[in-house]
């Protein structure tokens, strides 16, 4: 009995395909945009590494 179907691996929807076709065509990032990859960066070494205060604030820079 299968409890997973088969589903195609390889499939790109027209979303991933636009976002990667625009970011090949603008490789800067915005103001913003680097913002937001900073911020995300920093709550991902916050959640990957452990932290010996109880306490961070995510949006002091």
């Amino acid at each position: 009995m299968m409890l997973f179907p088969k589903h195609e691996k390889n499939y790109r929807s027209e979303t991933d395909v636009f976002l990667t076709e625009f970011d090949r065509q603008y490789p800067e990032k915005s103001a913003s945009q680097q913002a937001e990859i900073t911020l995300y960066q920093k709550i991902n070494r916050l959640r990957d590494q452990a932290t010996t205060t109880n306490a961070v604030d995510l949006f002091d820079f």
